[in-house]
C-alpha cells in the first residue's frame, strides 16, 4: 500500500511541478504538420525485410504547458506493383 502512495506522490509531483515551471504568460501556442513520401529498401519491419514507398503525415503543436506530436504512416502511397506490401494492409 505504501508503494501506491509514494508512486501517486511521485505522479503528482511531477506533474505539479512541470505545471509550475513555465510562466504561462511566456508560452507560445502553436500548431504544425509535415508530410513526407519515403522510399525504403531493405527496411526492418521487425524480424521482416522489405521494399515500399510511403507517404508519413507527422502533427503536433503547443497548448499552454502541454506538447503534442504524432504521425501516420501511408504504405504502397503510390500504388506500386513492385511494392512488397502491394496489396496488403500492413
Amino acid at each position: 500500500m505504501s508503494n501506491l502512495i509514494l508512486k501517486i506522490l511521485v505522479i503528482v509531483t511531477f506533474f505539479t511541478l512541470n505545471i509550475f515551471a513555465k510562466d504561462i504568460n511566456n508560452i507560445n501556442n502553436s500548431q504544425w504538420a509535415n508530410l513526407h513520401l519515403y522510399k525504403g529498401v531493405n527496411q526492418r519491419g521487425g524480424p521482416f525485410v522489405f521494399d515500399d514507398t510511403y507517404v508519413e503525415f507527422e502533427f503536433g503543436g503547443r497548448y499552454e504547458w502541454l506538447d503534442l506530436y504524432g504521425y501516420v504512416d501511408f504504405i504502397d502511397a503510390l500504388n506500386s506493383k513492385s511494392s512488397d506490401k502491394h496489396g496488403g494492409f500492413l
